[in-house]
């Protein structure tokens, strides 16, 4: 669910879904137009046997980029966001894996737009 309300699915807010998945809280997805049960989305550790897949987000112009053992401290993810930021480098969806060490893998997606095609090949 996350995936598709952040590439545009009108059903539910990103934020919406972040949250529910942190503090692990169900959301039920109803219909404002239609009487009908509607649709629970919650974390389970197994996948149902039917239904698998219930909705497929698709974007090829995003690239996900991980940077490993960063130092877990404050200010840490300035250093690494404010040249993206100044370069007109937009930062999409951001995780920071929990550390380990005191160091932490940072991932973060962004969009091939003409900021970031500037130095790409055009092959």
């Amino acid at each position: 669910m996350l995936e598709l309300a952040t590439q545009g699915s009108t059903v539910m807010h990103n934020r919406a879904v972040e949250l529910a998945s942190v503090y692990n809280l169900p959301i039920l997805v109803t219909s404002s137009m239609v009487d009908a049960p509607g649709t629970m989305i919650r974390q389970e550790s197994e996948l149902e046997e039917r239904n698998r897949v219930r909705g497929i987000a698709h974007d090829t112009d995003v690239a996900k980029v991980t940077v490993r053992r960063v130092p877990d401290k404050p200010g840490i993810a300035t250093n690494i966001f404010e040249p993206l930021a100044e370069a007109g480098i937009s930062v999409d969806t951001i995780v920071q894996n929990s550390s380990e060490g005191n160091l932490t893998d940072l991932t973060f997606t962004l969009s091939r737009g003409p900021a970031q095609s500037r130095g790409a090949d055009a092959g």
